[in-house]
């Protein structure tokens, strides 16, 4: 599979702006939605990833709603290869929060607020 290039356009509406992490499951670019004029985030299954585990991360969340689960927007496929449309939540990677000498505070772990 031919690797994604900055400014295409997946699903007639998300950009591609850059690339901003990959892993075993596949890579992530920031992107802008068009129609709703949005930041997002596309995450591309990589070529070694097994089809039903991505699909899995697609599904599984999907119907959950909660300040501390990142939202699923959109499901697809381009260019043959499977894609999540999520919500971009910019400040890094958790690995590199986790990997600071500073502890996450309460709030940012997901503790309860009452």
């Amino acid at each position: 599979m031919p690797p994604l290039r900055r400014a295409k356009l997946v699903a007639e509406r998300n950009e591609l702006r850059e690339e901003i992490g990959s892993g075993g499951m596949g890579e992530v670019w920031l992107a802008h939605d068009r129609e709703l004029d949005r930041a997002v985030a596309l995450k591309f299954q990589g070529q070694r990833a097994e089809r039903f585990r991505f699909e899995r991360e697609a599904h599984a969340p999907a119907g959950l709603s909660h300040p501390n689960i990142v939202c699923i927007y959109d499901y697809g496929t381009a260019e043959g290869r499977s894609y999540l449309v999520l919500e971009h939540l910019p400040g890094g990677t958790l690995a590199s929060r986790l990997e600071s000498r500073w502890a996450l505070d309460h709030f940012e772990a997901g503790g309860c607020t009452t």
